[in-house]
């Protein structure tokens, strides 16, 4: 049986805002390959789309793009 297509569209300003006190360091390394890994699970993975202001981080919008993702 053929795996269902996904593309996930993340709104990186909210997951920032909530990470952002938490106890242990999440890196946005961690963040992308959580969601690389539940997509896995769930179908094939085909993109992940991150929403933010990158303005205000292009270090951010950088590790986004290397990491085979897309920064809008």
């Amino acid at each position: 049986m053929p795996k269902d297509i996904l593309m996930a569209h993340i709104d990186y300003e909210n997951i920032r805002w909530r990470f952002r006190d938490y106890v242990e360091y999440i890196s946005l390394e961690d963040v992308i390959k959580a969601f690389k890994s539940t997509g896995s699970e769930i179908g094939e993975l085909r993109q992940l789309f991150f929403y933010g202001d990158w303005t205000r981080r292009p270090q951010d919008a950088r590790i986004i793009e290397d990491n085979g993702c897309r920064a809008q």
